[in-house]
C-alpha cells in the first residue's frame, strides 16, 4: 500500500508490504527511494515491511534545510507511530544505517534488532573528499553529474557489469527519483553529523553489520571501530560485493538476515 502522509512535515511517502508478527523497517541510503527495495521486499511477504522515502528524496517533500540527523530520526519515529509499530527490526543502508543507529540510541524500546548495511563507523579523509566531490558536482551539473561521479563508488561491481553497455540507465534512474535541492540538503546535513561513538554506547539490542569487501567507501577500520564500541555485534563481509551488497547478492543478504533474526528469537 502506498501513502503520502501530508499531515507530516515534511510529507513522507510510505509503502507497506506483507503480513506477519515481525516488522522490518528499511531506512534508505543517500539518493535511494522505496523503488530500490520494492522488488526485494515483495519476495518476503511472510514478514511485514515498511518502506519510506527520506525527506527530500523520491516522493517525500523537502522540509526545512539543512537536514540534521535528528530530523531523519524524527521522520522515522513519525513513520513508526503512524503505522502503529511498537517495536521493529531496523535495516539501515549506508546513510540510512546512520539514521537507524541514532534512532536505536534515542528510542531503544522501539528497536528489536538493528541491521546496518554498508554503514560507516568513521570519517577518513577519502570519504570526506568523496562526499564533497558529490556536493560540488551537484552544484555544477545537478543530479546527472553527481550520478556519473558517484556511480563508481556507490554502485557495486556486479551491478556496473550488468549495465556496462548502458550505464546511462543507472544515471537516469537516480535522476528520476531525486532532485538537486533535495540531495544538496542531505549532503549539507551529513557534513556535520557526530561520530558514531556518541550512539554506540547506548546500543544494547542485537546488532548485525554487513559490508562489501570491494566497497571503496568502507574498510577494515570500520569493522574495528564497530567491534570496539559494539562488542556483541556480528559482522559479515561479502568479499566480492561493493557498496550495494543487498542488491548485488540479495539471496545471500537475506540468508544472513534470516539467520541472524532467527538466532535472536
Amino acid at each position: 500500500m502506498f501513502k503520502e502522509v501530508l499531515s507530516m512535515k515534511p510529507a513522507i511517502h510510505i509503502e507497506t508490504y506483507g503480513e506477519g508478527s515481525v516488522t522490518f523497517v528499511i531506512c534508505c541510503g543517500l539518493s535511494q527511494t522505496t523503488a530500490n527495495w520494492r522488488t526485494f521486499v515483495k519476495n518476503h511477504r511472510q514478514y511485514r515491511w515498511i518502506l519510506f522515502d527520506p525527506r527530500g528524496q523520491g516522493r517525500s517533500t523537502m522540509g526545512e534545510r539543512p537536514y540534521l540527523l535528528e530530523d531523519h530520526v524524527s521522520d522515522l519515529l513519525s513513520v513508526l507511530t503512524l503505522e502503529e509499530i511498537e517495536k521493529a527490526i531496523l535495516i539501515g543502508f549506508s546513510h540510512g544505517g546512520r539514521v537507524a543507529l541514532h534512532f536505536a540510541a534515542s528510542y531503544p524500546e522501539m528497536v528489536e534488532q538493528l541491521i546496518l548495511v554498508s554503514t560507516a563507523a568513521h570519517s577518513p579523509a577519502l570519504r570526506k573528499v568523496l562526499l564533497r566531490s558529490w556536493y560540488e558536482l551537484l552544484q555544477i551539473g545537478g543530479v546527472p553529474a553527481m550520478a556519473w561521479g558517484a556511480l563508481p563508488s556507490i554502485v557495486g561491481p556486479k551491478i556496473l557489469a550488468d549495465f556496462k553497455n548502458n550505464p546511462e540507465l543507472l544515471v537516469k534512474g537516480m535522476d528520476s527519483r531525486n532532485t538537486k535541492q533535495g540531495l544538496l540538503a542531505m549532503l549539507d546535513g551529513m557534513f556535520s553529523y557526530p561520530e558514531v561513538d556518541e550512539d554506540t554506547a547506548k546500543i544494547h539490542c542485537p546488532t548485525l553489520i554487513m559490508r562489501g569487501g570491494r566497497d571503496p567507501l568502507l574498510d577494515q577500520e570500520d569493522d574495528v571501530i564497530f567491534r570496539e564500541h559494539l562488542p556483541h555485534c556480528e559482522i559479515n563481509v561479502f568479499p566480492n560485493c561493493g557498496h550495494t551488497l543487498a542488491l548485488e547478492e540479495p539471496e545471500r543478504f537475506w540468508l544472513q538476515v534470516q539467520k541472524f533474526i532467527e538466532s535472536k528469537q
